[in-house]
């Protein structure tokens, strides 16, 4: 136990994820103890500096009930980072909720109020408030939600610390009846994630130049998608982001909140589906691929796939593992073999896969342009998954983070379900680019050893390439699979290759528990 926990007098709780989902469950109480003692530790590890970037904050007001608006007003006067102008723009509000907000913000003159006759909607609205900004990096802050205290700390130390970034993205959770719950701990930046939901909108700190760049809140059909339309304008941009380790916003559950029930705003629904369907056209991919709600989630709730309208992976080459096992040298050899563009691995043991599986593999890979491999899952006989997200770290030294569930189950936050980045694949299914795939084997020759597709997912890494986890590339095993043993030789060969990456896995990070998968960290394991 460390001294701060002892200090509590308790022993430091680790809370699984998944019991945070009700904002009545038991474990509600545990990260309200967890967070508390999180806001403290980063008191002292993030305290504000000076010449950091200024912030301008912006939020409309519509009807705002008055008890959000002081709840949100309270926590940006609460800013304990001090530079920072508040643009606020009434959108045609009828209950007199901006002048409410005058009354509560006194004479603080960093606080601009600014009063539309009409309701310009949240796109034009948006568009508004930024003209009147003139912060270096832009925070958008729903009218009912509210920031930790030190949340422009935080985003101003990374900054600092990363000059370089062009915007950076925070961990976030819920509140409902007084009670903070739900906590997104995000992966770091996930492009392949990014084209399925808008995983990154609260909090974000945009540079102003990228803004200005991409033309942001130029376009009324996102309306209700307007965050993940700046996220998606900003990607295709070439913008260099960067995830924030901090829960620093509160998504407020209310009536007609899309944080509670995401068909609460069908017209947002629509905005999203057109915010994707616009980015692919400026990627020029406009009448190759379709847009359509994620057949996994069941009803539309902010979950998207792309699917290939053209013949995408008709030119392949399929290369059968041997019944005893690939290795580095056979891949190799196979690669050079292969005439095609394309090129699919099915591996030893597998009995079947998922219908286009194949096409599903290369549309990740056209769509995410960086990505070399798209990777698939195992599922066993009983219905039971086998292989998954793998993340370095977990079991011996690479497991998958939602090993054993049901294949059906969405997962944290949809996870489980959604193509996004990974670090490596090992006994699934996958499909690459030839190229690429083969100039990396001639530079880094694979060795015969049991860890060969793992290091070669490394040596992707180090080369700035990408891997995709793609859930519809299913294949199925016996009841009886589980991943080949490896010796501890090999697991520390491996690890002198990973460096920090085997010890904290981008795509499963902290403060994710390394011992029990999607549970938080209990705060003796703070680094």
């Amino acid at each position: 136990m460390s001294r701060r926990a002892a200090e509590a007098g308790r022993k430091a709780p680790a809370i699984a994820l998944r019991q945070l989902a009700d904002p009545q469950g038991s474990a509600v109480a545990e990260y309200a103890h967890w967070i508390g003692r999180r806001r403290a530790w980063r008191c002292q590890r993030y305290a504000p500096r000076p010449n950091g970037p200024r912030f301008s904050i912006l939020t409309l007001l519509y009807n705002t009930p008055p008890e959000r608006l002081a709840a949100c007003a309270k926590s940006v006067a609460a800013q304990t980072y001090a530079d920072w102008e508040w643009i606020v723009l009434d959108n045609g509000s009828t209950n007199g909720c901006a002048q409410y907000l005058v009354s509560l913000v006194g004479d603080d003159r960093r606080v601009s109020v600014i009063r539309s006759d009409v309701n310009k909607g949240i796109t034009a609205g948006l568009y508004a408030a930024l003209q009147k900004s003139a912060g270096d990096y832009v925070v958008v802050l729903d009218h009912d939600d509210t920031l930790y205290d030190d949340a422009l700390a935080v985003l101003a130390w990374y900054i600092m610390e990363h000059p370089w970034v062009d915007l950076v993205y925070s961990d976030e959770d819920k509140s409902a009846q007084g009670r903070r719950f739900c906590p997104f701990i995000k992966p770091e930046y996930s492009p392949a994630l990014l084209q399925s939901t808008g995983y990154v909108c609260h909090v974000v700190a945009w540079g102003r130049w990228l803004l200005q760049q991409c033309e942001v809140y130029s376009d009324p059909t996102v309306e209700g998608a307007q965050d993940w339309d700046v996220a998606l304008r900003a990607h295709d941009a070439g913008a260099r982001a960067l995830r924030v380790p901090e829960v620093l916003y509160t998504w407020h559950c209310g009536p007609g909140s899309t944080a509670g029930t995401h068909g609460a705003k069908p017209y947002a629904l629509q905005g999203q589906k057109r915010a994707l369907e616009r980015s692919l056209e400026r990627r020029g991919l406009a009448g190759q691929v379709t847009v359509e709600p994620h057949p996994y989630f069941g009803a539309p709730d902010g979950h998207w796939l792309v699917r290939a309208d053209a013949g995408w992976g008709e030119a392949y080459t399929l290369l059968v593992a041997p019944a005893a096992g690939a290795d580095g040298r056979w891949l190799a050899e196979a690669l050079q073999r292969a005439q095609t563009p394309w090129v699919a691995y099915w591996p030893p043991g597998v009995q079947a896969c998922s219908p286009g599986w194949i096409e599903h593999g290369v549309t990740q890979l056209v769509v995410n342009r960086r990505a070399v491999v798209a990777c698939g899952r195992l599922v066993d006989a009983r219905g039971r998954l086998r292989e998954g997200q793998l993340a370095f770290g977990l079991d011996q030294g690479l497991g998958t983070c939602d090993w054993d569930d049901d294949p059906c189950e969405i997962g944290y936050f949809g996870l489980s379900l959604s193509p996004r980045n990974v670090s490596a694949v090992w006994h699934a299914p996958w499909v690459a680019k030839r190229d690429p795939l083969l100039e990396l084997i001639r530079r880094h020759p694979p060795r015969a050893w049991p860890l060969w597709l793992p290091e070669l997912c490394l040596r992707l890494a180090q080369a700035d390439r990408e891997i995709v986890y793609a859930p519809h590339m299913t294949g199925w095993v016996q009841a009886a699979w589980r991943p080949p043993s490896v010796a501890d030789a090999d697991w520390q060969r491996l690890r002198q290759l990973a460096g920090a990456v085997f010890l904290r896995d981008p795509y499963y990070p902290a403060p994710l528990s390394l011992r029990q998968r999607y549970w938080l960290e209990p705060e003796d394991d703070w680094r």
